[in-house]
């Protein structure tokens, strides 16, 4: 599947992002934060689609590990480097729907892949 060309503004992308966190917490089992996490997290199985840093003109499936307010983590069957610019398509049956930047703070190596976690690049606060 190509990347969408038509550029997206940080609104819309507040947009689609709250309204994917809003889906998320009504359809998903929450953790609360412990640790070093600030935010509760929502876990469920959900298709995305990614466009990885090494191959920028093609989006790839990913599924949904947990998001939250903060940040987002998914599977992916190769490794992403830490600090790299990941876009994420939250409801990848949407094909324009805004692609959400976000930067890879950790990344492990799991039985069903490489588990991303990435931070959002744009503030769910206007």
């Amino acid at each position: 599947m190509g990347v969408a060309t038509i550029p997206s503004t940080s609104a819309q992308v507040r947009e689609v992002m709250l309204r994917f966190l809003a889906i998320s917490q009504r359809r998903c089992d929450t953790t609360r934060a412990t640790g070093c996490r600030t935010h509760r997290r929502n876990q469920r199985t959900w298709p995305l689609a990614i466009i990885d840093p090494r191959n920028p003109e093609q989006e790839e499936a990913a599924a949904l590990h947990d998001a939250s307010v903060g940040g987002i983590a998914f599977l992916y069957r190769r490794s992403i480097d830490v600090g790299s610019i990941v876009r994420i398509r939250l409801f990848w049956g949407e094909a324009d729907s805004p692609m959400v930047p976000t930067v890879v703070r950790h990344r492990t190596l799991t039985n069903d892949g490489f588990l991303i976690g990435c931070e959002y690049l744009v503030s769910l606060e206007d």
